[in-house]
């Protein structure tokens, strides 16, 4: 009873086994071949049973050769032995049985002769009691324990990795059933084998899998389109970074020549603060002349005296008129060329933020989001610098020699006056004195005396002609200041946007440097990455996709055992039963 019980169990999991690989399809006819093996797996009997589509029935014995074999190897404790000796023996047993596929066929894949097995599925089943037995495992399948007997179930694949072309991978073509025993017997070994792999349904995943090489190739497509936009990102953050550079530099020119012309046009306002104040000595000293011509007669020394003073005063209103003229040339040049540099910093910032636009506008928000985002905040910190530069309203190259014009102008009419009588200026009334006094030395200060009337008359000219150059130098000299603060504050303001084009180099610098890391990781990721994932699906997947449709292909031809040219769909199943070994009692043989 026990027998029949254990036989009924093993059929039932082959049954299970065969619901699950074989397809549910209406086929013309339905083979299962039964074969009898010995212990050492050798075949000593074959039945095959047919069923067609119309109910009929039948059974015949063949000799013809199964398309999968296997072959029976016994070990006790490491050692080979056979299956009769080994019955009834205690110690670890391990059970191998190896599986030969014959289906072997040359075919062609991608263009090249490949040969490949019709794909067999099979599942070895035993059942093994637990009074008797312990510490059971099977290689690549299946145990299961009721508690008192334990189903082992083995798969195996023969043929198969060398049809697929695995190096990688290793798909099994044997199974090894070990165990501790006290007392060995074995029951029938059921061995299960099907060419039936999928059903037409799951081949649908082939198509799929063919969708998926396009897709690999547009994801390659896309990767390089990426390492190149990171490559041209990195060229042009080196660009930015360099013309940042020379902006600085240009920059620094910029804050040494305002500093420059601050520190001259310094020099100068002193000149004309010297000469205003001058000025007002020569005024007084006019006056004190025309007053003083009455008593001239009194005293040549007195004379003398003031003609000395008078000289002076001419030298230093010549010597102040020259350095009004440098300075005011010096302050023309510096002004016009920190102008310049300026505007031409203003359309630099404007031409890199329009760059930076453009660059933006051909990004993908949703994949360029980070450069999006780098490119937004240095156009933030240009438009600052851009505003800085704006806000010394520095727009009309002319506009900041304005007063310096004007004022100059004023120090022109003062000493060059108008070509009147009433303002001879500073140049004509010297000329005067310096004729006077000529006229004095060469006639001496008995001419002088006798010509008092006259010189009266002149002092009188020079008193009105003094005055008006204190004019021009007081409006010359509010002119000055004015020019001066101009240059003070422009000397400020060239210094903070300095400080602010250092700051903005640096940051071109830390950009420059994460462009530089970011395209060099996406090489990275692409090339270490991207690439080797598309070669191996465009190249070994591919190649095993081929493959495997080619196997299929196998697997659909092999539609019967008996006859193999027939061409109505058939489906066919393989059940090997091996002998079972018990230990020979009384002289009685082998269970078989």
């Amino acid at each position: 009873m026990n027998k029949i019980k254990s036989k009924l169990i093993a059929g039932g999991l082959l049954v299970s086994f065969l619901a699950y690989t074989s397809p549910v399809l209406a086929y013309a006819k339905d083979e299962t071949v039964y074969t009898k093996v010995n212990t050492q797996g050798e075949s000593y009997k074959t039945i095959v049973s047919t069923q067609m589509e119309d109910g009929t029935h039948t059974q015949e014995e063949t000799n013809k050769k199964l398309p999968i074999t296997c072959k029976m190897k016994y070990t006790l404790n490491g050692k080979e032995i056979s299956a009769e000796e080994l019955a009834g023996r205690s110690g670890k047993v391990t059970i191998e049985i190896t599986y030969t596929n014959h289906e072997k066929h040359v075919v062609s894949v991608n263009g090249i002769k490949t040969t490949m097995f019709t794909p067999f599925a099979v599942a070895t089943g035993v059942i093994v009691n637990n009074e008797t037995n312990t510490n059971i495992t099977v290689s690549k399948g299946k145990i299961m324990n009721d508690g008192t007997k334990t189903i082992i179930v083995g798969m195996a694949m023969p043929g198969m990795q060398e049809s697929l072309g695995l190096s990688k991978i290793s798909l099994p073509e044997s199974v090894k059933i070990t165990f501790e025993t006290t007392n060995f017997e074995l029951g029938n070994i059921f061995t299960v084998a099907t060419p039936k792999l999928l059903e037409d349904d799951d081949k649908e995943l082939l198509a799929e899998i063919d969708e998926i090489y396009g897709k690999v190739n547009t994801l390659q497509s896309y990767s390089n389109q990426i390492e190149k936009g990171a490559n041209d990102l990195k060229k042009g953050t080196t660009t930015y970074y360099q013309k940042s550079q020379e902006f600085n530099q240009a920059m620094n020119q910029v804050e040494k020549g305002a500093n420059s012309a601050n520190t001259e046009y310094a020099k100068l306002n002193q000149g004309i603060a010297s000469l205003n104040a001058n000025s007002g000595t020569l005024n007084n000293g006019a006056k004190q002349v025309s007053e003083g011509m009455t008593a001239m007669q009194s005293g040549v020394a007195t004379i003398s005296t003031k003609l000395g003073q008078l000289e002076a005063g001419i030298q230093m209103i010549s010597i102040g008129a020259k350095q009004v003229n440098q300075g005011v040339t010096i302050a023309q040049n510096a002004a016009k060329d920190v102008t310049t540099k300026v505007l031409t910093a203003k359309a630099t910032i404007q031409a890199t933020i329009d760059a930076n636009n453009q660059t933006i506008s051909t990004l993908n928000p949703a994949i360029d989001a980070d450069k999006i985002n780098a490119l937004q905040t240095s156009n933030a910190t240009l438009q600052q610098s851009l505003s800085t530069l704006d806000s010394l309203a520095i727009n009309d190259p002319t506009s900041n020699l304005a007063i310096l014009n004007g004022s100059l102008a004023q120090v022109k009419t003062g000493i060059e006056g108008n070509g009147t009588a009433q303002n001879p200026g500073l140049v004509l009334g010297s000329q005067t004195v310096s004729q006077g006094i000529s006229q004095l030395k060469k006639d001496g200060v008995d001419v002088l005396v006798s010509q008092t009337t006259k010189l009266v008359t002149g002092s009188k000219q020079l008193y009105d002609g003094t005055k008006t150059l204190k004019q021009g130098t007081a409006t010359l000299e509010n002119g000055s200041s004015q020019m001066q603060a101009g240059l003070s504050s422009l000397q400020s303001g060239t210094s903070e946007l300095l400080q602010a084009n250092n700051q903005l180099t640096d940051g071109a610098k830390t950009l420059q440097t994460g462009a530089t890391t970011l395209a060099s990781g996406i090489h990275t990721f692409n090339e270490e990455g991207i690439k080797p994932i598309c070669n191996y699906i465009n190249g070994d997947l591919r190649n095993l996709t081929n493959r495997a449709e080619k196997m299929f292909e196998l697997s659909d031809d092999y539609q019967s055992f008996m006859n193999s040219d027939e061409e109505e769909r058939g489906k066919v199943k393989f059940i090997i039963l091996s002998d079972s070994i018990k230990e020979e009692k009384e002289g009685k043989e082998q269970n078989k």
